[in-house]
């Protein structure tokens, strides 16, 4: 969902590194090719990143039993969005459970986890929508990118991931 299809060149980077992070936790890794964001023109995040998110879901779900939509907010600050507890979970079927995941923690406190108990995720940590050519890096400029490094720097990680820029 991060870049089009004819990013190839940076979407093949972003998938080896994954492929490889997954390797290294011994999961398995599936790739998935779409053209949802090239066919709709509302605005992802807003509106349609849970479905967006389920439906693929439920593309896999005869390898898949659950999928998790990760929250885009905790429960003191849910709002209308594209994601949302009490939306996500209405796309499950007999066969698949579709669940939304993490409104219990916030967002520092999601990313204190992950830097205390599996920095080599946050090391492949990508929350950068500016960096559009699909590539594993993350740009450091735009709002998530700041939002994310201002978190990592009062964790004292900032400069210690390779995924962003070491200075704000």
């Amino acid at each position: 969902f991060d870049a089009r299809l004819a990013e190839a060149e940076g979407l093949a980077a972003s998938e080896a590194r994954l492929r490889a992070l997954a390797g290294a936790y011994g999961c398995g890794f599936i790739p998935v090719e779409t053209n949802l964001r090239d066919a709709l023109t509302a605005p992802w995040a807003e509106m349609y990143c849970g479905a967006g998110l389920g439906a693929v879901g439920l593309a896999l779900s005869a390898t898949l039993g659950t999928v998790l939509v990760p929250a885009t907010f905790d429960y003191g600050e849910l709002t209308p969005h594209g994601t949302h507890p009490l939306l996500d979970e209405l796309w499950s079927t007999e066969t698949t459970d579709v669940l939304h995941d993490g409104c219990e923690v916030n967002r520092v406190d999601r990313l204190a986890l992950l830097v205390r108990h599996a920095p080599a995720l946050v090391d492949q940590l990508r929350v950068c929508w500016e960096n559009s050519h699909g590539g594993p890096l993350n740009c450091g400029r735009c709002g998530k990118c700041i939002r994310t490094m201002a978190i990592l720097r009062a964790l004292r990680h900032l400069g210690v991931t390779p995924s962003f820029p070491s200075e704000l």
